[in-house]
């Protein structure tokens, strides 16, 4: 992929919730996490499915893409955009 100045690269965002935590992060277009809150920051620069992983393992793990933001709210906030 060849990108033009200025051009930024496509991004994916999730919201992902388990008993633990509540999280949301931005992924490049090859699913590897590039913005994660501190609790999941370990995480960047690593594939979406290790997060997956490492959260289904507390329990009431769900996942969703956030379509047409920014995961990281200037908030804070990492509520889901249909709860919103």
């Amino acid at each position: 992929m060849v990108l033009e100045q200025g051009e930024a690269l496509p991004m994916k965002a999730y919201w992902l919730t388990c008993q633990m935590c509540t999280v949301s992060v931005e992924t490049d277009d090859n699913n590897v996490i590039t913005k994660t809150p501190p609790i999941a920051r370990k995480f960047i620069g690593q594939p979406l499915a290790d997060l997956k992983r490492w959260m289904a393992k507390y329990g009431g793990f769900r996942v969703e893409p956030i379509a047409g933001q920014s995961a990281l709210f200037s908030d804070g906030e990492t509520t889901p955009p249909s709860a919103a």
